[in-house]
């Protein structure tokens, strides 16, 4: 189809080494490209429209500037990228759109406003980077109120640490040792806690990748009284106890709280908020994780 396009409108297309960009900086192309997508949706009665980037567009970009317009091209595109969606989404009310941010490159304001990103980032895409995940989520909620990844084993340590609004599981259903019961139970956990999201966040510890530290973060619905807290000993850390500042939190108020280890067994003790404020938590193997949830005990 792209080969098509290029044949019967080379002006749709920003030429490059390898290839080319469809050119949404060029009103006839976006217009061209907003009709055929919109008679797609109707016709194949599309829910959600998933827009990929795995492509370095920014040689396509500068190669088609003029000397002394430069950046011009990438900033029309972009803005055309953004008037194609706004066109379509006028056009199908209720349209959820996927921008993908492929590795990051779609993770800004105005896609903010107006898709989700269901993959946050391509590091996803192999298995074995908690610590990035973890990083990732602590980064990007202080930014974006929502958006998902993957996840490859069913593991405690693994989900969580990808655990975020919604979750894509890549477990390896054919294998036949895998733990059926294991892989159900950390789905029901991420379902369990999809409400706290739509709350505050607080980050509980700064945002990076050093191995020998802990990563914790909260989520506080002050509507619902309750929230979460997960938190990961790294695999080389050597603090086995951290004591973390909760937000949201009345102090004068019990609650009950529930901790949830790394076999996902749990322990639930009543705490007063002044407890609960300064909360610490006891992790004596590295690369494990503790979830624990909280709510306001009622007024009798």
């Amino acid at each position: 189809a792209g080969s098509k396009i290029a044949t019967e409108h080379p002006e749709f297309v920003l030429g490059g080494k390898g290839g080319g960009l469809f050119n949404l900086s060029n009103s006839t192309a976006r217009a061209w490209m907003t009709d055929f997508l919109s008679k797609k949706i109707t016709a194949w009665g599309i829910d959600v429209l998933r827009m990929d980037f795995n492509m370095n567009p920014l040689g396509y970009w500068t190669k088609n500037d003029a000397a002394d317009r430069k950046g011009m091209t990438q900033a029309k595109y972009i803005e055309g990228l953004y008037a194609m969606w706004d066109e379509l989404r006028a056009q199908h009310p209720g349209l959820l759109l996927d921008s993908c941010s492929s590795g990051g490159r779609r993770i800004d304001l105005e896609t903010m406003s107006r898709a989700v990103t269901l993959s946050r980032s391509d590091v996803a895409c192999t298995a074995g980077h908690q610590t990035v995940e973890q990083n990732l989520t602590v980064g990007l909620s202080q930014f974006i109120p929502l958006f998902s990844t993957f996840t490859w084993s069913p593991d405690a340590y693994t989900t969580r640490s990808s655990a975020t609004p919604g979750l894509i599981t890549q477990f390896d259903y054919l294998d036949s040792t895998l733990d059926v019961a294991k892989a159900t139970a950390a789905v029901a956990e991420i379902k369990e806690n999809q409400k706290y999201w739509y709350g505050d966040f607080y980050p509980l510890t700064p945002a990076g990748i050093d191995e020998s530290a802990w990563a914790a973060y909260q989520l506080n619905r002050s509507d619902l009284n309750a929230g979460i807290v997960m938190a990961f000993r790294r695999p080389k850390s050597s603090d086995a106890t951290m004591t973390f500042s909760l937000g949201g939190i009345d102090a004068s108020k019990e609650y009950r709280v529930t901790f949830i280890d790394e076999s996902r067994n749990a322990v639930k003790r009543r705490m007063f908020g002044s407890e609960l404020r300064q909360l610490q938590l006891q992790l004596p193997k590295a690369k494990t994780s503790v979830l624990v949830r909280y709510a306001l005990v009622p007024e009798p």
